[in-house]
């Protein structure tokens, strides 16, 4: 604690200055509110104290579309999106996008781009962010042998991304003229 000595009656100042990552609260001991600064006339000993808080930012997470997956804050998942929590200025906040079955991470949207996961974060703000994921797709690639032997058809067809994972496929071998369907190989 500081003190100075002014005379009885001298009007004094008051000026609270928070250092980085707090906020000035209120006045306590003989002096009440949250004026700042401030000025206390001096007609008696007095004994104030300036309380200081951490400034907490709001860091919300949401995953696209829906029901594709989660994010682990600092390890911790949450059972539905949007989902917010504080965190005091200057925490570092550990994001990781985990992916529902048949989906696979792509990037993250919001105040956080890029698609490095895990990832860390600092907290110097309100914060958005954003995991977007994306359905797992494979190609089927048919060939038919020998060359002009007959085709092959798909259902459904396949579409111009691959089928999505999980996806039952039909395949029905059709023999050309002068063939007959013999065996399946390869997958």
């Amino acid at each position: 604690p500081a003190s100075s000595t002014f005379v009885y009656g001298a009007s004094v100042n008051l000026e609270a200055i928070p250092v980085s990552g707090y906020e000035f609260a209120h006045w306590g001991g003989d002096l009440s509110g949250s004026t700042n600064p401030i000025s206390i006339v001096m007609n008696r000993n007095k004994i104030i104290t300036a309380n200081f808080a951490q400034i907490t930012y709001a860091l919300t997470v949401d995953v696209s579309p829906g029901g594709a997956g989660s994010i682990e804050v600092d390890g911790t998942a949450f059972l539905s999106y949007p989902a917010t929590s504080a965190f005091v200025y200057g925490a570092s906040v550990n994001l990781e996008a985990i992916p529902a079955s048949g989906y696979e991470f792509a990037h993250w949207g919001g105040d956080l781009t890029g698609s490095t996961n895990p990832i860390s974060i600092v907290m110097d703000g309100n914060k958005t962010i954003t995991a977007n994921f994306t359905q797992i797709t494979y190609t089927l690639t048919v060939n038919v042998g020998p060359g002009g032997g007959g085709t092959v058809t798909l259902e459904p067809s396949q579409p111009a991304g691959g089928y999505v994972v999980e996806t039952k496929v039909s395949l029905t071998a059709v023999a050309s003229e002068g063939y007959k369907f013999d065996h399946w190989s390869g997958d």
